[in-house]
């Protein structure tokens, strides 16, 4: 898979999930960081990379139709340590590989992934 990793998240998650096989990039390998949200949507949408972020305000399908990104991935887990994202993601990575994350928002909380 092709994930952007927003600035929310540690750059261990990424080297995690470079190790697993994926093709990902940083907003910090880019000098992104600190942009507009709807900025690096749209980063990620001509990219076709899934967003992988903590920002909540990812999962308002008002603001950021899922139809019209590759895919958002919100993580809202009980702790934001990049030990605990990187645990979490190992148990979902599998389930995450069948999905068609494209024109989706996926929220992966601490027991459950929800797709919308």
């Amino acid at each position: 898979m092709r994930f952007k990793i927003d600035e929310n998240i540690g750059l261990s998650v990424k080297n995690f999930l470079r190790e697993q096989g994926h093709d990902c990039h940083s907003v910090f390998d880019e000098g992104i960081e600190g942009g507009s949200d709807e900025s690096l949507a749209e980063i990620c949408r001509v990219e076709r990379r899934h967003l992988l972020t903590l920002d909540l305000d990812f999962a308002d399908i008002v603001e950021y139709p899922p139809h019209l990104h590759h895919g958002l991935i919100v993580l809202r887990l009980g702790s934001q340590f990049p030990a605990d994202i990187i645990s979490r993601l190992a148990k979902v990575l599998k389930e995450l590989n069948s999905l068609s994350l494209e024109g989706h928002l996926i929220i992966i909380d601490d027991d459950k992934i929800r797709i919308r």
